[in-house]
């Protein structure tokens, strides 16, 4: 699969996002990406923390992929409450998550707080997981008849979260599966990418082109729109290259008897003429003494090897720290090492 990511502080004067990944040795790809609580201090402390902690406990746990998926946030909260114990000064620190799981035509994720989770399914795109804010819950309670119309249009904060990874933070949770096919994307972001309408998020990533080529039109088409309070912007775009979905069946041969039998027939009847022509054109032929030396079949041999290698999928490795300079294949893609932790500035192509 292809994964491809892009970052930018936007209007703010400090980037508080930070992603991350880490490749595991069941073949599954895990990616994970906070966004530290603008406002609070230690915000780019705490996404930061929290992406490390989770890559790194995650090879650590046991059990099915949401139990594994929580004991990793589990991990993760207690490491941040442990720095704020630590440090008076960080006590008020506290980020969102995102952790996505991907194997094949599964994938599962667990989230905390508002940042975003999209699935692109055969060119139409939705949102996977819940947000956690005060205007989806008082929303749930107009639903259920508990508050009036007047109530939910009184919220006087109704983006402010009720649930993120940090002291006295983590109320709720939402973890969940899903399946992919043939074609699908997923992406996973921070909230400053919803100064992109909805419409232009779908026609991005329904694009025919790498996973690192959509991230970074996703990151230049939002600061084109040029806001003025532009937000942290990080996201991540997974493109699964497989051409047919793990686990299906496909045959390629007739499936009635007699046309199966119609072909078997056809080929022997070809057969038979190919080996006619040749005992008559080669086998009462003199053999001939190659004019050539043997090394003038190295050319072929060299131009064979290159065919072969690139037919295989190209690779390239993402920094394994930030400072490290990002290396692309010719085709843009990049593959998740072992471990990985990022943020990279956003492209220097990029015209802000």
């Amino acid at each position: 699969m292809q994964v491809g990511y892009a970052l930018d502080p936007g209007k703010r004067t400090r980037q508080e996002d930070y992603v991350g990944g880490r490749q595991l040795d069941d073949g599954a790809l895990l990616v994970v990406l906070a966004d530290g609580l603008g406002g609070h201090s230690g915000g780019d402390i705490a996404s930061k923390q929290a992406v490390s902690c989770f890559c790194e406990a995650f090879p650590q746990t046991t059990g099915s992929i949401p139990q594994r998926l929580q004991a990793s946030l589990q991990t993760t909260q207690q490491h941040l409450c442990a720095l704020a114990q630590t440090d008076k000064s960080l006590e008020p620190m506290g980020t969102t998550l995102v952790a996505v799981w991907v194997k094949d035509s599964a994938f599962y994720w667990l989230s905390v707080g508002d940042s975003l989770l999209y699935h692109l399914h055969r060119r139409q795109l939705s949102k996977c997981n819940a947000t956690h804010n005060l205007q989806e819950r008082f929303k749930r309670l107009l639903e259920t008849g508990s508050i009036s119309t007047a109530e939910y249009e009184a919220i006087e904060e109704p983006l402010a979260l009720t649930s993120a990874l940090g002291p006295h933070k983590l109320h709720e949770i939402d973890c969940q599966k899903g399946q992919l096919e043939p074609g699908d994307r997923l992406l996973v972001a921070s909230d400053g990418l919803l100064t992109l309408p909805r419409a232009a998020i779908q026609t991005q990533l329904s694009e025919p082109a790498s996973a690192q080529s959509v991230a970074d039109h996703l990151l230049q088409a939002t600061l084109n729109i040029k806001h003025v309070t532009q937000d942290n912007i990080s996201l991540i775009v997974i493109s699964p290259l497989a051409a047919v979905t793990a686990g299906t069946q496909v045959d390629t041969l007739p499936t009635s008897w007699w046309t199966r039998w119609l072909s078997l027939l056809l080929a022997i009847f070809l057969m038979s003429i190919v080996a006619g022509l040749y005992g008559l054109f080669i086998v009462n032929e003199p053999a001939r003494v190659p004019t050539e030396p043997q090394s003038s079949l190295k050319p072929y041999a060299n131009r064979l090897i290159g065919i072969t290698q690139a037919t295989q999928p190209l690779q390239t490795n993402l920094p394994p720290q930030p400072s490290t300079p990002v290396k692309e294949s010719k085709d843009g893609t990049r593959q998740i090492p072992e471990l990985l932790i990022w943020p990279k500035p956003s492209s220097s192509a990029l015209n802000h």
